[in-house]
């Protein structure tokens, strides 16, 4: 028997199904099209997301392993409970992209509205995409912004 997907999901995503069947069909091997295809498609879906106005996003600078200072964006929702402490529950967010594209500004708003939504803080990693940078140093990255204590919440 096939795969199929569940009724209501394909309904929902089946903008994106036809997006990526109409897409070019790109050669092995090229990154940069892929970028600029995947930046193009989810960056012109995600920019029609409204952006939450009652969270705040901070930029922390966090060394990787090998010396590397990467961006660590933190989103926390402003609802004048000052006794917010690092101890609260997070999540800690590896945008999509595959390693080798998109970035943590293109899903803001996203994420924005996540924080708005549920009061939970968010952490979300800029790490190194490939192939500029070779395996694992995206994971290491990631792995920096993840065990990096010296972050004030």
């Amino acid at each position: 028997m096939p795969l199929s997907l569940d009724p209501e999901y394909h309904k929902a995503v089946e903008p994106l199904l036809t997006a990526f069947e109409n897409a070019p069909k790109l050669p092995i091997g090229d990154i940069q099209g892929r970028r600029t295809a995947l930046d193009n498609l989810i960056g012109g879906l995600v920019a029609q997301i409204p952006e939450a106005t009652n969270v705040k996003e901070e930029v922390y600078h966090v060394k990787s392993q090998d010396g590397f200072e990467m961006s660590l964006y933190h989103y926390v929702r402003q609802d004048g409970d000052t006794s917010r402490s690092a101890l609260e529950p997070a999540v800690y967010y590896l945008h999509g992209g595959g390693y080798i594209c998109m970035d943590v500004a293109m899903y803001r708003s996203r994420l924005k509205n996540l924080v708005a939504e549920t009061g939970v803080q968010f952490f979300a990693a800029e790490y190194r995409p490939s192939p500029e940078v070779r395996y694992p140093k995206a994971l290491e990255d990631a792995w920096a912004g993840l065990i990096h204590a010296d972050i004030p919440c």
